[in-house]
């Protein structure tokens, strides 16, 4: 089947940091993680980015929720439009308050979700909130010509970020996440 997602060839330093997460994890898989591995994964992302790109990830073992804290760090800064591609979307409440206070300051805020889907029951719990968002100005698009997996968002052609990170409660509090986030205007303006 079909599906419509998401690539990017990642160089130079950031690639560090992703090498150090993996070995992290199969380290934690295989039940050989020390506390001085562990502490440094635990710090790898908290600090403003040295370059263009930064992994950010999502991790409810270490309660590291960096992407969730990225997209409503981005979402409240964020001043002419959001725009936020997602196959599997039933966000919290509370990042659904954050998108519709700033469509309400005048940001353009766009959805783009999926007509088709691998799991239908997200189809159907996406589209239950439409009327909500359609209701408080923010606009929804849906694309029909394959199945959406891919997972991205754009802020202010500034900031934009791709990963595995759905905007859903399992990703949230169940799923290991990793999403590169990009700090670059030409590069987000391109994508």
């Amino acid at each position: 089947t079909q599906q419509l997602d998401f690539a990017v060839l990642l160089e130079g330093p950031v690639i560090n940091e992703l090498v150090r997460y993996c070995e992290f994890v199969f380290k934690k898989a295989g039940g050989v993680v020390a506390k001085k591995d562990s502490h440094q994964i635990l710090e790898m992302a908290s600090s403003e980015p040295a370059y263009d790109v930064r992994i950010s990830i999502n991790d409810w073992v270490y309660r590291r929720w960096q992407i969730t804290r990225q997209y409503s760090s981005w979402t409240k800064k964020a001043k002419k439009e959001i725009t936020i591609i997602n196959s599997y979307f039933f966000p919290r409440r509370r990042f659904m308050r954050k998108l519709i206070e700033a469509a309400q300051r005048g940001v353009r805020v766009r959805l783009i979700l999926p007509k088709l889907s691998d799991w239908p029951s997200y189809i159907l719990a996406s589209q239950f909130l439409y009327s909500y968002f359609l209701k408080r100005g923010v606009e929804i698009y849906e694309w029909k010509k394959s199945i959406l997996h891919g997972k991205l968002a754009s802020i202010d052609g500034k900031f934009a970020t791709m990963g595995s990170y759905n905007l859903n409660y399992t990703s949230y509090q169940q799923n290991l996440e990793m999403n590169v986030d990009f700090y670059s205007e030409e590069f987000t303006g391109h994508l």
